[in-house]
């Protein structure tokens, strides 16, 4: 049974890091971060732009990971309960033999703060 993992956490929290932690140790994995579509679609991963657009090629990458055997890890804030059900519904419902870990980061809003300083990006 495929074990994917979900990233919930602020801004500046560590989730990239993890992320790439995470793919460094399982590496027949995928990460889909929403800066990285942003920056696809709009050409700045700071650029809100149309959740609509984001989420389509969210659920689509997905999906290829999925069809290719890939371990998926979803790199974005998820920091509300109806987010994160909004991405793991169909994703449950198409694909239920499927496990999905939480990895709640809780980094200390202050250390978020200085480190969101230190990004390119804030």
């Amino acid at each position: 049974m495929p074990h994917h993992h979900l990233l919930i956490g602020p801004p500046s929290s560590g989730k990239t890091t993890l992320a790439q932690t995470l793919q460094n140790h399982l590496p027949h994995s995928h990460i889909i971060s929403t800066d990285t579509i942003r920056h696809q679609l709009y050409g700045d991963p700071s650029i809100q732009g149309q959740w609509s657009q984001i989420f389509a090629q969210i659920q689509d990458q997905c999906q290829q990971a999925i069809a290719t055997g890939k371990t998926i890890i979803y790199d974005a804030t998820n920091a509300k309960r109806p987010w994160r059900y909004s991405f793991l519904r169909p994703l449950l419902t198409t694909y239920p033999d499927h496990t999905w870990i939480g990895w709640h980061l809780t980094t200390p809003l202050h250390t978020c703060l200085t480190w969101n300083q230190q990004r390119d990006r804030q």
